[in-house]
């Protein structure tokens, strides 16, 4: 080997004593660290299968049976429907679809709840209709007749 390569050239550093290095203690705490989560990982298993299973298992049964009750008593008397108060489901402006919401089911929504007349509900193409036939631009033809 060269002069200018052996300088460059890392050298690996040599242990100029005779005792061992002591890492017994660091490899014990980890073996036990490893064995503690092991008994632990277990434990939490056996609580997920053994407890929390059939609590889930048991609730589902008991909310299944109360809700059948449930539905068959309304079934039997009906469903009474809340006040129409002025103050809910107000709508000043149609949606594009319609008055009704995007989520709206007339199975799920009270009757009448929500409902309104035609008159009053005016939509996006009748709107369209009105500014077409009063623009200046109109021929003087009337399309539609709207009131």
């Amino acid at each position: 080997m060269s002069f200018a390569r052996s300088l460059t050239v890392a050298r690996v550093a040599r242990r100029s004593y005779s005792t061992a290095a002591e890492g017994g203690d660091y490899l014990a705490q980890k073996a036990a660290l490893k064995a503690h989560a092991a008994e632990t990982t277990e434990l939490w298993r056996k609580i997920s299968f053994y407890v929390c299973a059939p609590i889930i298992l048991v609730g589902s049964i008991y909310v299944k049976r109360a809700e059948d009750a449930h539905h068959a008593h309304l079934h039997e008397h009906g469903r009474h429907d809340p006040p129409n108060y002025p103050y809910l489901n107000k709508r000043d402006k149609p949606f594009p679809w319609g008055m009704n919401t995007l989520f709206w089911n007339p199975e799920a929504n009270p009757e009448g709840y929500g409902q309104y007349r035609l008159d009053t509900a005016v939509t996006l193409f009748t709107r369209m209709i009105r500014l077409y036939t009063h623009s200046p631009f109109h021929s003087g033809a009337v399309i539609c007749q709207i009131k």
